[in-house]
């Protein structure tokens, strides 16, 4: 399993370990992190977080602001058996500047949970302005989102696009 955490400017995390720059905290191959800050992150894939090949990265509380990809995943790129469990978390103002998933793109993981997130302002060049979402090997837990002011310039799903899924929300606000 491989996480990176590519950082350009140091995050702000009040109940992460850290060093000079960033560390996450790992036990077992989980990435737990509580009340982070992401802001004017960039990389080509995943602006301020990318994690592939299992895992699970669990995300409470965390602002993720104004993050760039230059390809996809404006916040968070996460893939290949991936278990990704967010709550509480803001979503600002991210772009997916070439591809898809303005603040997430996500394929082939194992579990999506994501409640009680806000979703704004987010922009990606193709599709899914707010996130990307293909193929999950479990079903969707989607629970008390908004989306607003979530965009694309070329694609579709201004707020999202979701392939080849099965998915259960309720609370969600367009």
């Amino acid at each position: 399993m491989l996480f990176l955490l590519r950082v350009r400017r140091p995050p702000r995390c009040n109940h992460c370990p850290s060093t000079t720059l960033f560390r996450s905290k790992t036990i077992d191959n989980d990435l737990v992190l509580t009340d982070c800050s992401f802001v004017d992150q960039e990389a080509d894939s995943g602006g301020a977080l990318a994690i592939e090949d299992g895992g699970v990265l669990d995300d409470q509380g965390s602002i993720y602001r104004n993050n760039l990809a230059t390809s996809s995943g404006g916040a968070i790129w996460a893939s290949d058996g991936v278990v990704l469990k967010i709550e509480d978390g803001v979503f600002e103002q991210n772009r997916a500047e070439e591809a898809d998933g303005g603040a997430l793109w996500l394929e082939n993981l194992a579990v999506i949970k994501i409640s009680d997130s806000e979703f704004s302002s987010n922009f990606a060049m193709m599709a899914g302005g707010a996130a990307w979402v293909d193929t999950v090997s479990d079903t969707v837990m989607l629970t008390d989102l908004s989306f607003e002011d979530n965009s694309t310039d070329q694609g579709e799903g201004g707020a999202l696009v979701l392939l080849e899924l099965a998915i259960e929300g309720s609370g969600l606000g367009f």
